[in-house]
């Protein structure tokens, strides 16, 4: 539904979604009670989130449950007391910038089914996910090594309650985290340069966490529920097994992107898709998806996007267009690291245009 939403309000589909249940507390009720001890209990009611970046430092925001629309800017934020469901959304984007991070701007909708009034923590739905939004949207990374640390909390809880059943995304999402977090050694040099996963050392990543991951994912998968999470943990363990980057199973990871398509329909889901076919079946198979117009809109702002294609159509021998390319990532790319391989990409493309042209 919040697809839909946000395409009828905002014209483009979303480039990030995200969602957080509400929750009832067992026991206590925030910290104010019973000494701070609190057990809240998520609920199968949602509060979701779907947006696309902004490169003028402003923030359209529509609110599904209100059927309300405001506009501020991110270098101007204060209370409103005319549209007061838009503070939580206020207070979570001032807050990510007191962190120190760069925000640009977005167009968010958000809305859900979490009852307003009722106990079941529906602004606190609305805080959450506004800060997972704007993770996925300004590429926030929580500290792998938190993050791995939680994943684990919450696995071995479930997996040592005997009242609770072991949940296969949490397997999955713990086992993606392992999977990712044992290439982190070989991401960037010694000069502080970006390097590709297919030029990386494979002899820098963490072996012991990559058999953890797969062993992980191996537990999830035997549980016949399949997710979203256990699908991209699939295809980390498949670039994390093979020995060489030329032996990845492109075509199987093409294959679960599709599936992943289907669990949770996004456009970077479908540009990663379109990354895997063009690995598998060339570069002019994965432009061809690139270059669809749906997809083109709705990631005209997204710096990964024009990355992507930049590097398809340098494979393909098309400098000229490849610079055009890098150039629009480069113009919307916030990144410092990612900013100086852009430019080095770049200037190889511009000094390749003339020879191909002589």
């Amino acid at each position: 539904m919040i697809n839909q939403v946000f395409q009828t309000i905002f014209g483009a589909a979303p480039a990030a979604t995200a969602r957080a249940p509400g929750r009832v507390n067992l026991i206590g009720e925030h910290t104010d009670y019973n000494d701070g001890f609190v057990l809240p209990a998520a609920i199968d009611r949602t509060i979701e989130f779907a947006a696309r970046p902004r490169n003028d430092n402003v923030v359209h925001a529509y609110s599904i449950d209100f059927r309300d629309h405001v506009e501020f800017r991110l270098d101007a934020i204060e209370n409103d007391e005319a549209h007061p469901w838009s503070n939580y959304l206020r207070g979570v984007l001032k807050f990510l910038q007191e962190e120190g991070h760069r925000l640009a701007g977005a167009d968010i909708a958000f809305g859900g089914d979490v009852p307003r009034e009722a106990g079941l923590s529906s602004s606190a739905a609305v805080e959450v996910g506004a800060v997972a939004l704007g993770m996925k949207l300004f590429e926030i990374e929580l500290d792998p090594l938190e993050a791995v640390r939680l994943a684990r909390v919450l696995t071995d809880l479930l997996a040592g309650d005997p009242e609770l059943a072991e949940e296969p995304e949490a397997l999955g999402l713990l086992a993606l985290m392992l999977l990712h977090q044992a290439r982190r050694h070989a991401r960037v040099d010694a000069a502080g340069d970006l390097v590709l996963l297919e030029d990386q050392d494979r002899t820098l990543w963490d072996r012991d966490e990559i058999a953890a991951g797969t062993a992980l994912l191996d537990r999830a998968l035997a549980l016949r529920r399949p997710g979203p999470y256990q699908v991209q943990a699939a295809i980390a363990a498949l670039h994390a097994e093979a020995p060489r980057a030329k032996e990845t199973d492109w075509q199987q990871i093409a294959l679960l992107y599709g599936r992943l398509a289907s669990m949770t329909p996004s456009p970077v889901v479908e540009l990663n898709h379109a990354a895997a076919v063009a690995m598998s079946g060339g570069p002019e198979c994965g432009l061809a998806l690139l270059d669809q117009l749906r997809l083109a809109e709705a990631l005209d702002r997204y710096h990964l996007y024009h990355a992507a294609r930049a590097d398809l159509l340098r494979r393909a021998g098309r400098p000229g267009e490849a610079a055009q390319s890098y150039r629009r990532a480069l113009a919307l790319c916030q990144n410092r690291i990612e900013r100086r391989f852009l430019r080095k990409r770049l200037a190889e493309v511009e000094s390749a245009a003339p020879r191909l042209q002589s």
